[in-house]
């Protein structure tokens, strides 16, 4: 083979491989465009999880690749297939961590200051329990009736858009998931601020201490002129199809 046609090979195969990465460029920025404001917002509620775990904020799923997902399911999750994604995200809606949280917030509401050091210290074999009980106690004012929805409802649209994107829930189930979560989220918080802090305060209650990737990824959403917080009104009319209406 001469070295002209060995050159015309070369430059054949470049311009298909630029092809393809255009291609693929294409299809993404497609997909991102795609989206309404109300999809755009909704997504914004789970990115926590994902600017912690360096993932896409605008795309479902955080572009993720689909293997990676599904492992992630399995063993954060323990989901494998359609069922038990349905389940976890309703575990998510009607219970999650807030249902213990709440048990907690009502028998520390009813105590007086020497009833709660006394309940604190029933519990120095278990200085995990004791930290949730001084955790709940320090909120318990502020907290009310939103106990730690942020928490479970924002994890609940991350599952679902990873749930969506490994394969287990069609788009649109994925999408009523999403949108339903999202609306509640708004409903129950005045900013971004607000539920960005409650999603924190859940986390902390759930695993004892605070997590410094998730600290950070906070601080990057409520500052950074990248960040989708930044950018989205948290007042967006919200469509529960994701449609928006024009």
């Amino acid at each position: 083979m001469n070295s002209g046609r060995i050159a015309s090979i070369v430059i054949c195969l470049v311009m298909v491989m630029t092809m393809m990465v255009m291609g693929g460029c294409k299809n993404s920025s497609s997909k991102e465009s795609s989206l309404t404001e109300s999809q755009k917002w909704a997504l914004a509620t789970s990115a926590i999880p994902k600017k912690a775990n360096d993932m896409k904020l605008d795309v479902p799923g955080g572009a993720a690749d689909v293997k990676d997902l599904q492992e992630m399911l399995r063993s954060d999750w323990e989901i494998q297939d359609h069922k038990t994604a349905l389940d976890a995200i309703k575990f998510l809606r009607e219970q999650g961590h807030r249902e213990e949280f709440n048990l907690v917030l009502k028998e520390i509401s009813q105590s007086n200051q020497n009833e709660f050091n006394q309940l604190v210290s029933s519990y120095a074999n278990q200085p995990e329990i004791q930290k949730q009980l001084q955790l709940v106690y320090k909120h318990k004012d502020t907290v009310g009736k939103k106990s730690i929805i942020a928490w479970d409802y924002c994890r609940l649209v991350y599952v679902a858009e990873c749930a969506g994107r490994a394969g287990y829930l069609t788009e649109d189930e994925a999408w009523q998931e999403i949108m339903a979560a999202a609306k509640v989220i708004q409903a129950t918080f005045t900013s971004w601020e607000e539920m960005g802090n409650n999603y924190l305060l859940g986390r902390e209650f759930w695993a004892g201490s605070s997590e410094p990737t998730v600290l950070v990824a906070s601080k990057f959403l409520l500052s950074d002129q990248k960040s989708p917080w930044v950018k989205l009104a948290w007042n967006q009319p919200l469509e529960e199809t994701g449609k928006d209406q024009s």
